[in-house]
């Protein structure tokens, strides 16, 4: 049970410090980025009161350092302080780097002028996939704000994820643009050909090519072409993101040397001109799903991300949804026979694994149990209910390879949220976890989330919860997270002190038979 092992991971005190006078500072850490350091892969500074206390200058310094950074890939500055000043100063790292693929900057004090900025850099950035502007002192961005991020996905094609709260038309846009950027990576990786969906702005340069590691992006307008292009494209005069710009935007796009307030002048648009040359056969079979399908048809190579979509692979040729050729229960065989090959598992939006979502999930923790490949399962809009959760349960408790859960848009319930609880007390790799959307709508209620509390006395390694919680346990959850991160984040910049962080005491899985499943 949890209460005959209360508190064993909180008895060591050296895992706890006091708040503002870190084991390794922040001056130490930016030096290290400054110096390009190879074993420094992710900085972590959220809910530092150091890095509060003068943010702007340190912002500053990390944003210099960054520039000439090429090992940094994750950046967490949750909670520091981070105004519009320091977004402005991200904005200009971000342009420059070529490394950063993750930034958070929740609970902050960015305004829509520091978002601005940010999607000013975001226009010459062509890594960055993940953005996090949740829980902002001001959640009012403004047109002009979402107006500037659609303007940048005319020119970036590597972003795939924002978290914010909007409460604007604009976000079906953006929304839009993302999906497009997702599929185009989708595209990238299976080595499918992708140049359809690239904007006008992008087409013919190096974002375009299959690999462009190593070397900087700068937005120009391709030379327009005239072409008999089908009307596939996804609202053309709504977005203006497939629209031809005049050359003078190409010359003077986003100049990152003066980033300020001020708008960025509008230029008129030409309508869009369809060209004169006819596309690729496989272009003119109709809709987007059939060109997709003969692009896949005639596409070869592997991948190491398993998805429920169709992909282009000698052992799994392309299919439609429910097919036999690489159905559900292939992809769960491949997962459970150990294959190195597979690293990431995507079901989400799956019809076929909706149709079973909780017996599905049952087949997959079993196979998740002797796995030792998986890093990242999303089973995102699966219909996988409280069953299915503690099917999930089970296997994470006996799986220590899976970093990355996604539940998102489910059926879960305080059940559900209960027998999570109990598998991740014996779980030592899960690091994120996302059970945003579900039914019950964030009431989990006491009894559920004083488990979720329980479980932290045996579990160090989840950082990351993302759900709605309309509770005020709230608080003391968060607390318990930012405790993992610093543990996290002393293990990986200062290895000496991860012997001194004790492992979490497994419970007994037979506590699993007290659900009645």
């Amino acid at each position: 049970t949890f209460e005959s092992r209360r508190g064993r991971n909180m008895a060591t005190g050296s895992v706890r410090r006091t708040w503002g006078s870190p084991s390794v500072s922040v001056a130490e850490i930016v030096k290290r980025v400054e110096m390009n350091d190879p074993s420094l892969k992710e900085i972590d500074f959220s809910t530092s009161a150091t890095f509060s206390v003068r943010s702007d200058e340190f912002t500053s310094q990390l944003a210099t350092a960054l520039k000439r950074n090429t090992y940094v890939r994750e950046i967490n500055l949750s909670n520091c302080g981070v105004g519009d000043k320091g977004a402005e100063y991200l904005a200009e790292a971000l342009a420059e780097n070529n490394g950063i693929v993750s930034l958070n900057l929740e609970k902050n004090r960015v305004n829509q002028h520091g978002a601005s900025s940010l999607a000013k850099g975001l226009a010459h950035n062509k890594k960055l996939e993940s953005l996090n502007l949740m829980n902002q002192a001001t959640a009012r961005w403004g047109d002009t704000c979402l107006d500037d991020f659609i303007e940048m996905f005319n020119y970036n094609v590597t972003l795939l994820k924002i978290f914010w709260r909007l409460e604007s038309r604009k976000s079906f846009a953006i929304n839009k643009f993302l999906t497009r950027n997702g599929e185009i990576e989708r595209r990238k990786k299976n080595g499918i050909y992708f140049e359809d969906l690239l904007p006008e702005a992008v087409r013919g340069t190096e974002a375009a090519q299959g690999s462009t590691e190593g070397r900087k992006f700068q937005p120009t307008i391709a030379t327009p072409q005239t072409n008999g292009h089908d009307s596939d494209q996804p609202h053309a005069r709504e977005t203006k993101s497939i629209s031809s710009a005049p050359p003078s935007r190409a010359a003077n796009a986003y100049p990152l040397q003066q980033i300020n307030h001020e708008r960025v002048p509008r230029h008129s648009e030409p309508a869009y001109a369809p060209r004169a040359s006819s596309p690729p056969a496989e272009a003119q079979c109709g809709s987007l799903r059939d060109r997709m399908r003969m692009f896949e048809q005639t596409a070869s190579g592997t991948t190491t991300s398993v998805s429920s979509m169709p992909r282009p692979s000698s052992a799994s040729p392309a299919r439609r949804w429910g097919s036999a050729a690489a159905s559900v229960a292939d992809l769960i065989r491949r997962v459970s026979s150990n294959d190195p090959a597979v690293t990431s598992v995507d079901f989400s939006n799956s019809a076929t694994f909706q149709s079973r979502g909780d017996d599905y999930a049952a087949q997959l923790s079993e196979a998740l149990a002797t796995n030792s490949h998986v890093r990242e399962l999303n089973l995102a809009n699966c219909s996988i209910g409280d069953r299915g959760a503690a099917s999930l349960a089970a296997g994470l408790a006996r799986n220590a390879s899976v970093q990355t859960l996604v539940l998102e848009r489910n059926r879960l319930g305080p059940m559900g949220l209960t027998a999570l609880a109990k598998g991740l007390a014996s779980n030592t790799s899960l690091h994120s976890l996302d059970l945003m959307n579900q039914v019950s709508c964030g009431r989990w209620g006491d009894a559920a989330i004083e488990d979720v509390l329980e479980m932290f006395n045996y579990n160090v390694t989840l950082c990351k919860l993302t759900w709605r919680l309309d509770s005020r346990r709230g608080v003391d959850v968060n607390r318990l997270l930012s405790r993992n991160s610093e543990i996290d984040r002393r293990r990986r910049q200062v290895p000496a002190l991860a012997s001194q962080i004790p492992p979490p005491v497994p419970i007994a899985l037979d506590s699993f038979q007290s659900l009645g499943w």
